[in-house]
């Protein structure tokens, strides 16, 4: 009976301490443990692991910053003791490159497994970020929900989502296509491509 209730207390005393670690400790571990070449740049964090500000969040890709702005994110405690840690996120864009500013809202989860997940995320983004081309641009913006994404060693496992194109333009030297507002949704395909169906 006492060595029962001895490691309650322990296992008790365990969890409490991995709660204060989790409080704790300050944010900026974060951009230290990405790898050095990682397409994230994390600069201006406040806070702890728990809930934290990134002042400037940049996603670069082939030396060029992709998409860049104000990252938020809060821990979910009941997450850590199913040992799926998830983070409620919220991003603002606030490049200078932007005409109007982008946001993503949503929920990441990561599994025993090593699966990273976005779950219920909400974006209103320019379209101009869907396609970086010298020749041709995007205009309008791009709002939609994000059910699920889920990625694991490197691979694309699920996506499903639905999304509406407003004041849709597709716009180069010689092109000014006008397309007013197109629905679309997209999943995964089964050969790991991304499927996009547009309603008109």
């Amino acid at each position: 009976m006492i060595r029962r209730s001895s490691i309650k207390v322990l296992l008790l005393i365990l969890v409490f301490t991995l709660g204060w670690i989790v409080v704790l400790v300050p944010a900026s571990v974060v951009s230290r443990l990405l790898p050095a070449n990682a397409p994230l740049v994390l600069q201006g964090m406040s806070g702890s692991l728990w809930s934290a500000t990134v002042a400037q969040a940049a996603l670069v890709q082939d030396g060029l910053v992709v998409v860049q702005g104000r990252l938020t994110w809060r821990l979910r405690p009941l997450s850590l003791l199913r040992l799926t840690p998830c983070i409620d996120l919220t991003f603002v864009d606030t490049s200078l490159l932007s005409a109007a500013p982008g946001s993503v809202a949503g929920a990441a989860c990561l599994s025993a497994g090593g699966e990273l997940a976005l779950q219920d995320v909400s974006f209103d983004l320019p379209a101009g970020y869907f396609l970086r081309s010298a020749d041709l641009r995007l205009g309008g913006g791009i709002s939609g929900h994000l059910q699920t994404l889920s990625w694991q060693s490197g691979s694309l496992t699920a996506l499903a989502g639905q999304g509406l194109w407003s004041d849709a333009r597709i716009v180069s030297n010689e092109l000014n296509l006008a397309l007013q507002t197109l629905p679309f949704d997209f999943r995964r395909g089964s050969d790991d491509s991304i499927v996009v169906r547009m309603d008109n």
